[in-house]
């Protein structure tokens, strides 16, 4: 990768990040606005947005509209020192982080993947995880608008790919492949299911589920038990290490789309290193 191309793919990474940061803002809100003490989503009593209405950001504490100036990603937020520029209230450490997570992987898709179709697919893949993981931590949920048109998206490539082979590994290769890639989803079930039968409440919910089918569509089999079993394991250290600071926090709820999106991602990274050592 040239050095015009590098900050190529950092800026688009940044970019898309802010975009990314209206998706994790604007979805679920005018859905839920938090959760009681059962788990159960309140409603927010606020005006529904969308992903593109309206079309300029906004401040969501004095709903003052925001200049250009004010949404350069990343120094914007360094510039304005973290605070709105109208009212002065605090702007959430979430949005230059997503923004710079999403640089992270725009430079690591397009210099492991190359500048090609490849590249841009696993790109925005990362990215649709990004707004999931984010949403999860907020509302624990993975919002269907986000996980049905990935899984149609993911047959569709499979589909073409098996008689143009226009994708190489690890993306499926074959319907095959496909219909394998599901075993993944397909035991996370079956887990789910005994543990809701054994301690009569739901342990983990069925959009984790349907993240693992959105995976297994796009990379297989091999993808969708890496992503169980490293999610699995790097939550159960996480949730360990804060049990120690933290009374009954074994008891709380977790988010686990975060910890899939991150075993996912291992996947797809580790995949590109395992492939230069062979």
């Amino acid at each position: 990768m040239t050095p015009i191309q590098l900050i190529f793919t950092i800026l688009f990474g940044l970019v898309i990040g802010s975009f990314l940061s209206v998706c994790v803002y604007r979805i679920p809100i005018g859905r839920f606005d938090a959760l009681d003490d059962e788990g159960e989503a309140i409603p927010s009593g606020k005006e529904k947005l969308s992903i593109f209405y309206p079309a300029r950001s906004f401040c969501p504490n004095c709903n003052n509209q925001l200049k250009w100036y004010h949404n350069i990603p990343l120094f914007s937020y360094i510039f304005l020192n973290g605070k709105c520029a109208f009212c002065k209230s605090p702007i959430p450490f979430r949005y230059p982080l997503v923004e710079i997570i999403s640089a992270i992987f725009s430079f690591l898709s397009f210099y492991f993947y190359g500048v090609t179709l490849e590249g841009f697919i696993i790109y925005s893949f990362c990215a649709c995880l990004i707004v999931m993981s984010f949403i999860d931590i907020d509302y624990f949920i993975l919002p269907n608008i986000i996980t049905y048109p990935l899984s149609i998206i993911g047959i569709i490539l499979t589909i073409f790919n098996t008689f143009f082979h226009f994708l190489p590994t690890p993306f499926c290769q074959d319907l095959t492949d496909l219909g394998l890639g599901l075993l993944g989803a397909i035991s996370l079930y079956i887990i789910a299911e005994i543990h809701a039968f054994i301690r009569k409440k739901e342990g983990l919910g069925f959009g984790d589920i349907k993240l693992l089918i959105v995976i297994g569509v796009f990379f297989g089999w091999q993808a969708s038990f890496f992503t169980i079993f490293i999610g699995s394991l790097v939550a159960i250290i996480f949730t360990i290490l804060i049990s120690l600071f933290r009374k009954n926090s074994l008891s709380n709820p977790l988010p686990f789309g975060p910890y899939l999106s991150l075993g996912c991602v291992s996947y797809l990274f580790y995949f590109f290193f395992s492939s230069l050592l062979i």
